[in-house]
């Protein structure tokens, strides 16, 4: 879902279309799901993007105002919160947050587009230590032909 998003409004070079099976072995997903240490494996196959795309898990508990800061730059946030239907943590991306109406919109790879409230999504978030996945977009500098014609043509006298 976050890569699908980033092709399409984010990067100039998009990074090939992976379908769900291909990202699952890249991030040893189980039938519990995929554990947030794996996540970072996908960075090793997205090579190709412009600007560079990398997802980073954040071991450490985070806060509302973490996420509408990402939410801000227009990045999508994955986080594990705990259903209550099943033992194991439950992966969504945050789309959108309205502090009028104290919501939260979320894709959800089962369920798809939902929204709850902002109490209710705190306490199914902090119940899975309030985790985090940012994204991090062109920290890594890729040369395309246009850019290195550009730098080439601007040495010339």
């Amino acid at each position: 879902m976050m890569l699908d998003y980033l092709n399409k409004v984010k990067l100039t070079i998009p990074e090939p279309d992976l379908d769900e099976d291909q990202i699952a072995e890249i991030m040893n997903t189980t039938i519990s799901g995929t554990r947030i240490s794996e996540v970072e494996n996908i960075n090793d196959i997205l090579t190709t993007s412009n600007p560079s795309v990398e997802f980073v898990a954040e071991f450490k508990p985070h806060t509302l105002d973490d996420i509408k800061k990402e939410l801000q730059k227009g990045l999508p946030v994955s986080v594990w919160i705990h259903t209550g239907s099943v033992e194991y943590l439950h992966s969504i991306v945050i789309t959108g947050i309205d502090d009028i109406a104290k919501t939260i919109c979320y894709n959800d790879p089962i369920y798809r587009q939902k929204t709850i409230s902002q109490s209710e999504f705190v306490t199914k978030w902090e119940q899975g230590q309030a985790l985090m996945i940012k994204t991090e977009i062109g920290r890594i500098n890729r040369y395309t032909l246009e850019t290195w014609q550009q730098e080439l043509s601007d040495e010339q006298p």
